[in-house]
């Protein structure tokens, strides 16, 4: 028959692991929730973007900063003041993408990023966080379904193939910036 002594500690313990439990392992990362930041494209906050600058090509460039949360300012062509709202979300719809399908390797393999339309890219991206750190992305051709694009994060060995959504609502926001600008001259 067990002591008293013996039946507080063992009751003590319980306690102390039902505690652990309660307070420390409902914090951990889920095993679904980690598989689900594993399929991100890119793995960022959206409210950590400092600065986004959109390059179609040498002569089509436009950049935004950000005033504050949901507030943001052109900065190229030409300052001025502009609708934050469809700057936060492309940089929303960015942090929330998934991959359609993730090319491992290919950014390495020599001719691949031809073959993808990567060597000459139709959009850039690039993104200073407030940590001073920069996410640059270059999109190529959409994939033979029609569904994708080919993308390609900097530093990255691989291709990303992105949703079509996700090119579009770039290549919209920078025609929109460019268009701001004539019409505020």
């Amino acid at each position: 028959m067990p002591s008293p002594r013996t039946t507080l500690i063992l009751f003590i313990l319980t306690l102390l692991g039902a505690a652990y439990l309660l307070f420390f392992e409902v914090r951990f990362e889920s095993t679904d929730t980690r598989a689900m930041y594993e399929k991100r494209i890119v793995r960022f906050e959206a409210g950590s973007v400092e600065r986004l600058r959109l390059r179609r090509d040498h002569w089509t460039v436009a950049a935004v900063e950000r005033v504050d949360y949901r507030t943001f300012r052109r900065t190229e062509p030409s300052p001025g003041a502009l609708d934050g709202n469809q700057v936060m979300q492309l940089i929303t719809l960015l942090s929330d993408s998934d991959a359609i399908a993730v090319l491992a390797g290919d950014a390495d393999r020599p001719g691949k990023m031809t073959e993808y339309g990567l060597a000459a890219p139709r959009l850039e991206w690039a993104l200073q966080r407030s940590s001073g750190d920069e996410i640059r992305l270059a999109f190529g051709l959409v994939t033979a379904t029609g569904d994708g694009v080919y993308l390609h994060v900097r530093g990255s060995p691989d291709v990303v193939v992105a949703p079509l959504l996700l090119f579009e609502a770039a290549d919209g926001l920078l025609d929109a910036l460019i268009v701001d600008t004539m019409s505020d001259e």
